[in-house]
């Protein structure tokens, strides 16, 4: 059997001479994908911006950072609370009204008292023998201690209430009554200014 050679059914592009498929000992001819491949360039894909996906990265490796950081901050802290609280079991100030004397009131009126069902009410509180409400507020300043370490002094207020009192006659003061009374301590903040 002799070997048969198979023209290109396309002439020749680029001065080139067609390509010929030939059967040799069983070979299939030349498919056009074949054929035509070869002036095709060849595929390349287009280069990514580096320079932003490694800004990317870097950001998202940055907040990640910091978040770690901060709540690692967050737990050191509070472990820190805790072991002071075990060791030195901080409380807030107390404070007792034991015995008050009045020497001096002054009652004047002012726009936050009604004029007619306030002051006649106050009248008849200060004539009665059991005595008028006394609610007493004083700022201070208190320091805290842990073993040896100070801290600066802060300041509070402290509101008494609960307690009675009858009006002074002449020279003597009035003794008022204590037993029922109570403190609240608020702590005061100054900044600038401003008092919180």
């Amino acid at each position: 059997m002799a070997d048969r050679v198979y023209p290109s059914s396309k002439p020749a592009t680029n001065g080139t001479a067609a390509a010929t498929a030939t059967t040799t000992n069983g070979a299939f001819p030349a498919t056009k994908a074949q054929l035509y491949g070869a002036t095709r360039p060849a595929y390349r894909p287009q280069p990514h911006n580096r320079r932003r996906q490694h800004s990317r990265s870097c950001c998202c490796s940055c907040c990640i950072w910091l978040t770690f950081f901060l709540l690692l901050l967050i737990l050191l802290g509070a472990i820190a609370g805790a072991i002071v609280y075990v060791l030195y079991r901080p409380h807030r100030p107390t404070f007792s009204v034991t015995s008050l004397k009045v020497s001096h009131l002054n009652v004047t009126s002012s726009s936050t008292i009604n004029s007619n069902g306030s002051v006649s009410t106050l009248k008849t509180e200060l004539k009665s023998k059991s005595g008028i409400p006394l609610k007493i507020e004083f700022d201070t300043k208190v320091k805290a201690k842990m073993g040896g370490l100070k801290t600066p002094k802060v300041g509070i207020r402290v509101t008494c209430d609960g307690i009675t009192a009858t009006v002074p006659t002449g020279k003597t003061a009035a003794t008022a009554s204590t037993s029922a009374s109570k403190c609240k301590v608020d702590i005061r903040i100054k900044i600038w200014k401003w008092t919180f």
